[in-house]
């Protein structure tokens, strides 16, 4: 049995290689990404948003506090996996000067893992 060993970087790039040809350009790919990334962060921000309001309305609420965990799980996984992807197009030279600000805005600051933000 062969064991076939890729980095994270190697993965990005498959990735981005399929996602080119599916798409036929990586310029049409790469702008497809970030729609999607805007797309998933104003998701995400709505279901902030929803969550902050329910906890001011109702604090006492118990299922408050299970849905705010899941949500902030779900956002740092996704939020961690983006930014391995846009970082890797980053270091390739592949981002114009929008998307750029675009991954500096997703992916600045300390990095989270899940336990480390709920406790």
């Amino acid at each position: 049995m062969i064991t076939l060993y890729l980095r994270k970087t190697d993965v990005r790039f498959i990735l981005i290689l399929f996602l080119a040809f599916k798409y036929h350009s990586c310029e049409d790919v790469i702008n497809r990404l970030f729609e999607e990334i805007n797309e998933a962060t104003l998701k995400f921000n709505r279901l902030g948003a929803d969550i902050a309001w329910q906890y001011s309305v109702d604090p006492n609420d118990a299922g408050l506090s299970r849905r705010s965990a899941d949500y902030q799980l779900e956002r740092i996984v996704w939020q961690q996996r983006s930014c391995d992807v846009v970082e890797g197009l980053h270091e390739r030279g592949a981002l114009n000067v929008t998307q750029q600000r675009q991954a500096h805005l997703l992916c600045r600051g300390p990095k989270f893992t899940y336990k480390e933000a709920r406790y």
